[in-house]
């Protein structure tokens, strides 16, 4: 049976594929990576995200579920093909992870907590 959110974060494991409502894939990790040249700790990483239903909230709705019950957890979703969920997650105040990659390249987002430091 696949973890949920709580029992991935609770477990020793650094990436699985969790079950989460209105998801019809969601892997994730959780560890240290460096954005913008810096080394964070607790960074909850999306890797791959499909809902079950576009455009009904599904995801605004898991960012403010992690933001409210982890306040301290950085949020980093990466390779973003979709421009409009791009454009959803800047609304979500998450910012574009500067990379020296092409324009074409896909876009990574970041989400830092008010007052967290880097290591």
């Amino acid at each position: 049976m696949m973890q949920n959110l709580k029992q991935f974060l609770k477990s020793n494991c650094r990436n699985a594929y969790i079950s989460e409502p209105g998801f019809a894939h969601l892997y994730v990790r959780h560890g240290q990576r460096y954005i913008n040249g810096k080394l964070y700790q607790n960074v909850f990483d999306i890797a791959n995200v499909e809902v079950r239903n576009k455009g009904k909230g599904t995801f605004s709705k898991f960012v403010e579920k992690l933001r409210n019950n982890y306040p301290d957890m950085i949020l980093y979703v990466e390779c973003v093909l979709n421009p409009r969920f791009g454009g959803r997650l800047l609304q979500l105040d998450f910012k574009q992870h500067e990379n020296n990659m092409p324009d074409f390249a896909p876009k990574s987002y970041y989400w830092i907590p008010e007052n967290y430091d880097a290591i």
